[in-house]
């Protein structure tokens, strides 16, 4: 909704529609393989949400990644603040989407050799569209600001 140019509103919407149906599928795996619902997290205030007001996005990254790297959370909220507050928002969004999409490829190469086929898949697809993604965005940006950062 801040973005001045149609590429970012393009391209998020897009973004939105591929990780909510990432979510679904993880949330479901999660329920079939563990008999429980996904826990829940303090990602709802303030933090990723999808459409229908529910932090789901944020739930499975924290999920993902609460065992080891609890700070990573922290930054993701800064990271949220700042962008909500950026002078250039189209720029902040760019330089933070970015590091998302390349953390999400780094969660994906560790369960590229998960057991369960199902999670491979996923993994390669999700690795496949969010690199084509990183690129797509750094194009932008060196098309707007120049060199990328």
């Amino acid at each position: 909704e801040k973005s001045k140019r149609d590429e970012i509103k393009k391209l998020s919407g897009e973004i939105i529609k591929a990780q909510n149906t990432e979510i679904a599928t993880m949330t479901k795996w999660y329920k079939e393989w563990y008999k429980t619902d996904v826990p829940k997290t303090g990602m709802d205030k303030g933090g990723m949400m999808n459409k229908d007001g529910h932090g789901r996005h944020g739930q499975m990254m924290e999920m993902c990644m609460m065992n080891n790297s609890g700070g990573m959370m922290m930054n993701m909220k800064m990271d949220l603040n700042a962008l909500r507050n950026s002078q250039d928002f189209d720029k902040s969004f760019i330089e933070m989407m970015v590091k998302h999409h390349a953390m999400a490829v780094m969660m994906s190469g560790m369960i590229i050799d998960s057991k369960r086929n199902e999670l491979r898949k996923l993994a390669r697809e999700i690795s496949s569209s969010q690199s084509s993604e990183i690129e797509q965005m750094i194009q932008l940006y060196i098309k707007w600001y120049g060199a990328w950062k």
